[in-house]
């Protein structure tokens, strides 16, 4: 990936050939699913026409933003490192170059991806007003389906060495879907409800308590780089739990 920083946004785009290809054929199905899935979310809060065109854009955003990441915060990892630059002089109108030698603090960089996190967190806002004008007191319930998930999502997820917080894939949205189908009621609002549970319980998870709990070691295994929330753009954890869990409680119920 290459990753361009421009102000407090870092553009990151898979630069080659092999790997645009890869990504074009895996987005390109997953557009379409996923405008299903959140189509249904949509029908199920009883959402008409505009609703299924907003929906759609949603979709079509996440995946057209996903390279975008905005910084959040600058984190010093307390390790230093030593760093040349060359200045030029002139002597007599003639460049002489000069390196300087410094001592640098590496730092890390946290950042949210606009297309795998940002508008994933925009459609579950969407879904909870939804589901608060359908029936208040699911919100009770929704609360704790979420916070189920994010504690079964925060055992599973590990900090790796090079990639930062990593999950098994399929865990977030499995629980999210069974918790759904479970304490949802009525069973109609399951299937929007798995959507929040999927999303928001991967995101306290996998990011949230697992950096708070491992922000040291994380420091130390991702060095000098990048931590960004959806990261992964449209293929991250956070992005695929609220897809892949609508589609689960879709099969279930």
């Amino acid at each position: 990936m290459d990753g361009r920083r421009r102000g407090r946004i870092i553009v990151s785009l898979p630069v080659h050939p092999f790997v645009m290809m890869f990504y074009l054929i895996l987005a390109l199905p997953l557009l379409l699913i996923a405008h299903f899935a959140i189509s249904k979310v949509f029908t199920y809060l009883g959402v008409g026409l505009p609703g299924l065109f907003i929906a759609f854009n949603m979709v079509f955003l996440s995946l057209l933003l996903s390279p975008f990441n905005i910084v959040l915060k600058e984190v010093g990892t307390g390790i230093y490192t030593v760093k040349y630059e060359t200045r030029y002089v002139l002597f007599f109108g003639i460049p002489i170059p000069i390196v300087d030698r410094r001592i640098v603090e590496n730092k890390v960089l946290i950042a949210i991806n606009v297309g795998g996190a940002i508008i994933p967190l925009f459609i579950s806002t969407i879904i909870v007003l939804g589901l608060l004008s359908k029936s208040p007191s699911t919100l009770v319930v929704l609360f704790i389906a979420i916070a189920i998930t994010a504690l079964i999502t925060y055992m599973a997820s590990r900090p790796i060495s090079g990639v930062g917080i990593a999950v098994p894939t399929f865990i977030p949205p499995i629980v999210a879907a069974i918790t759904a189908t479970l304490l949802i009621h009525p069973i109609s609002l399951a299937v929007p409800a798995s959507y929040v549970i999927g999303t928001l319980g991967c995101l306290i998870g996998a990011d949230v308590l697992r950096f708070l709990k491992d922000r040291s070691r994380l420091m130390r295994l991702v060095g000098p780089t990048v931590l960004s929330i959806g990261g992964a753009g449209t293929f991250d954890g956070i992005y695929l739990s609220g897809i892949v869990a609508t589609l689960l409680t879709l099969i279930i119920t």
